[in-house]
């Protein structure tokens, strides 16, 4: 499979809204799916759940709303809060029943060299992967204000 192709199959599109000041306001962005094991710490998720992770600042306020979908089909699927680090800027959502598995693999703590080629697609809350399709990281912060 293609490094691109891998890359996709794991990546998500996400759609939120939330009110600010009687306003609806609607956010876009990236996000990838994390392997769900009965390991976790969150006893509120089942095998079956699909688990994202993303950028927190996405969600300023509580969104009422969250759709995501993968980067190849158009429908939306139904998504919630599972887990919150405004610090960290990371979130993660849950999405009840829909573990397709596909999801991201983590490259080995300190393998990263300073003249390695990285690839990214999307924006904040997406993989940063190397060219062996495994991540090392993810796109997070702002910019003036904007997310990235």
């Amino acid at each position: 499979m293609k490094l691109s192709e891998r890359l996709k199959s794991y990546t998500w599109f996400i759609k939120a809204s939330y009110k600010d000041d009687d306003k609806e306001v609607e956010v876009y962005g990236t996000r990838f799916a994390l392997k769900n094991d009965k390991t976790t710490l969150w006893k509120s998720i089942e095998e079956s759940d699909l688990v994202l992770i993303t950028s927190a600042h996405y969600f300023p306020k509580f969104p009422r709303s969250i759709a995501v979908r993968r980067f190849d089909d158009n429908s939306f699927l139904e998504a919630e809060v599972l887990d919150r680090k405004a610090r960290w800027d990371t979130t993660l959502l849950v999405v009840k029943g829909a573990n397709c598995g596909n999801y991201a693999e983590f490259c080995d703590d300190g393998s990263i060299s300073d003249c390695q080629t990285l690839l990214q697609k999307g924006c904040s809350g997406g993989p940063i992967i190397n060219t062996h399709g495994k991540v090392v990281g993810m796109l997070v912060g702002e910019f003036d204000g904007c997310p990235t």
